[in-house]
């Protein structure tokens, strides 16, 4: 099966998760991804603080 992945959609020269601030996941094949939100949740800084408020809103709505 052919592999799209989103760094290939966007067009972003250097693909790959070290590059990018997402998960380069292939866009036309089902993904096993998983997060572990207590890992997000513990750790320092704004980013991870706004991700926390993220998966709880998303969780609580769901």
């Amino acid at each position: 099966m052919e592999k799209k992945h989103i760094s290939t959609l966007l067009n972003y020269s250097q693909p790959g998760h070290s590059n990018l601030e997402f998960v380069d996941i292939n866009v036309l094949d089902d993904q096993a991804l998983f997060i572990d939100p207590c890992l997000i949740e513990i750790q320092q800084g704004a980013w991870y603080k706004n991700a926390t408020n993220l998966l709880d809103n998303f969780f609580n709505e769901f």
